[in-house]
């Protein structure tokens, strides 16, 4: 064991530690463990080292006392010749103990103060990843939740839709099956409103929600397409007055209207389409308001917020569609002209409000999750003013802008997956670099719109120009966007968070690069991740600073998230297989998720992702865990079965 002090800033400098990278299962394990050992390791070397003081005082004092009675035989004259060179060799001997007692007292020293330390970066540290535990816990329950959800069908049971009853019935075993692939947790219960029209027999037959798929194929069953009031249009107003009865309980609420031919009212269909006997209530259903049921529905919907999907068989109801739509009462639309897509229409359906309700959830909880990660740090936590200007600055407003000094922070290229690791730690205590982490600082100058133009949920967006000079920042090559949170805390805090934000996006564009030179299929589009630096502004100020999408023609899309949802309407083979290859590629240890941007020809920009790591002190707030990875890992390879791409 060595007899040195170690420092803290030396292992954080190098000290490679134990590999972990073979086998990072262990680490979840041995951590607690480990830090104790280290801490104890202090405590044994402070004791040794305070032995060993004792020991040189001891010896001094019996060396001093052996002086003094020399000194007084020298004085008395009395001292033999030996006994006078005793004393030149003893002078020798206390100047050498004076100097190892200093040097003693000065290790005791560093070592109680290193073991303060250790200890109390030690505890800070546990309490740091026993609160992120908690936060990944909270998004579990909130998934947990949102998988009990509550799906009721209104459903037009008139003469012409024959087929479309037929695949409501035959339809669920499966959509259940499939959702329960990506949510394994799914509660489901299901609801039916069959409606007709005003005047028909059985103008509406109801089947409130059951948790039994046997009972809602026996109820679906039953129904007869026929009437249809011998006009077009049907009783859709009554159809949802009808859903507001139903017994409404569960996390995820979801209505799904499938329908041919669209409600009673003039203003919800295309005047074009006027026939003798198209409407015969043109002022809309009598006594009932449409607009008024749907949203006494929206009201119905919990915390999580009623979710309306619409069945399109026709063009004949796009009307209707577009005047809720300007009433604030938006449908997610899936095309039904092929009775046999309903099943994966309905589940598409499912898995999405799931996924809101989870989002709905996080977004109203008192977590911090995805905040950054430095959950203990000390100081106010303020929240920014701001007003959305979405302009970009004229070419004469950047002139008018003060150009300003900043620091620009990059990542050092990773030229391995083993540049990825991170040597032993313990908890959050890392002690070691990855070399993801290191960075190299440059001195530049930045120009800042007053005004963010873009706003998400933790981050503002401004338009900002970097260059090496002031001159340079004339051109356009140096235009960024600069991304800061809402919410600041002190500086030192800041700066984490914006520097896992970095890391994080060099990982997911080191992993692309890696993806992109795979046998991949050939119809499979390259994956790009936008660059990220890290620019500290005077005053204190942090921003992530990236380039611009290339949007021309593009429109920005969510892809995934880091709970395991998958956009099915933007669906991709090779989004889907980039994620199992970040996976694969570094031996299940992390995952890269929440793909969000543009495709731009045969490749995709994306930015702000998430990874997701068995080591959850990495990567920031947005980093779940194991637990949430191997749910997206199951998603990932449910969505290419799904597909067809799992050859």
């Amino acid at each position: 064991m060595t007899k040195t002090p170690i420092s803290i800033l030396d292992i954080e400098d190098g000290w490679a530690g134990v590999d972990t990278w073979e086998n990072p299962g262990i680490l979840a394990e041995a951590e607690a463990l480990e830090a104790e050992d280290y801490v104890r390791e202090f405590e044994q070397q402070l004791e040794e080292a305070e032995k060993s003081f004792s020991e040189h005082v001891a010896s001094a004092k019996d060396r001093m006392e052996e002086m003094d009675e020399l000194i007084k035989k020298a004085e008395l004259s009395t001292a033999t010749k030996k006994e006078m060179e005793r004393m030149e060799k003893l002078d020798e001997e206390i100047k050498r103990l004076n100097v190892d007692l200093a040097a003693s007292r000065s290790a005791v020293k560093a070592y109680k103060e290193e073991l303060v330390k250790s200890r109390s970066k030690t505890k800070t540290y546990a309490l740091m990843k026993t609160a992120k535990e908690h936060e990944i816990k909270d998004v579990i329950h909130f998934v947990r939740e949102a998988e009990t959800v509550d799906l009721a069908f209104l459903l037009d049971c008139t003469g012409s839709m024959t087929s479309l009853i037929e695949a409501t019935k035959s339809s669920m075993k499966d959509v259940v099956r499939k959702v329960t692939r990506t949510n394994a947790g799914l509660q489901l219960r299901v609801a039916v409103v069959g409606y007709r029209d005003i005047g028909d027999t059985n103008h509406f037959e109801i089947l409130d929600f059951t948790p039994s798929v046997d009972v809602f194929e026996r109820f679906v069953s039953s129904l007869e397409a026929q009437g249809g009031g011998g006009d077009a249009t049907e009783d859709i107003a009554g159809a949802f007055q009808k859903a507001n009865t139903l017994s409404w309980q569960q996390t995820s609420r979801i209505t799904f209207l499938i329908a041919d031919y669209p409600c009673h009212g003039s203003k919800y269909y295309n005047q074009e389409q006027w026939f003798d006997g198209w409407d015969d209530r043109p002022e809309g259903t009598p006594g009932i308001s449409i607009e008024t049921e749907m949203r006494k529905l929206m009201h119905l919907g919990g915390q999580a917020g009623m979710q309306l999907h619409f069945g399109r068989i026709t063009p004949l109801c796009d009307t209707m569609i577009s005047v809720f739509a300007r009433e604030g009462l938006r449908f997610e639309v899936c095309d039904l002209k092929d009775p046999s897509n309903l099943s994966s229409s309905v589940s598409s359906s499912v898995r999405k409000s799931i996924s809101k309700s989870v989002t709905v959830s996080k977004s109203k909880s008192k977590s911090k999750t995805g905040e950054g990660d430095d959950l203990l740090e000390e100081g106010e936590v303020t929240t920014k003013e701001y007003t959305i200007v979405e302009a970009k600055p004229s070419a004469d407003e950047w002139k008018s802008l003060v150009a300003n000094p900043v620091s620009v922070l990059c990542n050092k290229p990773i030229s391995s997956v083993n540049d990825l690791k991170a040597p032993l730690h313990f908890g959050l205590v890392r002690w070691g670099k990855s070399e993801s982490t290191k960075t190299i600082e440059t001195k530049m100058f930045m120009r800042l719109a007053k005004d963010p133009f873009a706003e998400g949920e933790m981050r503002l967006a401004h338009y900002g120009k970097i260059g090496q000079d002031k001159a340079a920042l004339a051109s356009n090559k140096g235009d960024k966007v600069l991304k800061s949170f809402k919410k600041t805390r002190k500086p030192s805090s800041q700066r984490n968070s914006y520097l896992a934000q970095m890391e994080v996006s060099t990982i997911s564009q080191f992993l692309a690069e890696e993806y992109n030179k795979t046998n991949r299929p050939p119809h499979c589009a390259e994956i790009h991740f936008l660059s990220v630096n890290v620019v500290e502004a005077e005053g204190g100020e942090w921003f992530c600073a990236e380039d611009e999408l290339p949007c021309a023609g593009s429109d920005f899309m969510k892809y995934s998230n880091n709970t395991g949802y998958w956009n099915e309407d933007e669906i991709n083979q090779s989004l889907l297989l980039f994620t199992q290859f970040t996976f694969e590629k570094t031996k299940g240890f992390l995952m890269v998720t929440d793909l969000q941007g543009v495709r731009n020809g045969n490749q995709y920009v994306l930015t702000d992702p998430a990874i997701l790591c068995k080591d959850n002190t990495r990567f920031g707030g947005t980093n779940l865990g194991c637990k949430l990875m191997d749910k997206c890992m199951t998603s990932t390879q449910t969505m290419l079965e799904e597909n067809g791409w799992d050859d």
